[in-house]
């Protein structure tokens, strides 16, 4: 459970097994760092914020968090500071109806290691609100 790279793969019933040490793991994982303005920054509700500095007495009521444990992985990984920054520069070019190219220059921390991006992209249209 110290690898945050598993983090993201915690399931309720490796809560319920591993409960009498729950508290330990996830003050392992803080590694002493508190790790709230990421937490807040991906929209983790408050409860499950506590989780972000290792400091929490868990209980059965952090079972809710598990779904963001995905962005808690996240976060601790950015806290650990061993994942670049966001890419510098982020621009669009040639914009056209179905298509558009992205531009942006590396990351100011660690860019050097990025191989590659992943871009999600959702349609908005005009009729939006619309009736």
């Amino acid at each position: 459970f110290c690898d945050p790279h598993n983090v993201a793969y915690i399931s309720q019933e490796d809560m319920m097994v591993c409960a009498p040490w729950d508290t330990a793991m996830f003050s392992c994982l803080a590694d002493g760092i508190d790790h709230t303005p990421c937490f807040r920054e991906k929209g983790i509700p408050a409860h499950c914020q506590e989780l972000s500095s290792g400091k929490a007495d868990i209980d059965f009521t952090y079972f809710s968090c598990l779904q963001y444990m995905p962005e808690l992985s996240s976060c601790l990984l950015e806290g650990y500071g061993v994942l670049p920054s966001s890419p510098q520069h982020f621009r669009l070019s040639n914009i056209n109806s179905d298509f558009a190219i992205l531009h942006w220059d590396q990351p100011r921390t660690l860019g050097n290691t990025v191989l590659d991006y992943v871009v999600k992209v959702q349609k908005i249209g005009p009729t939006a609100g619309k009736q």
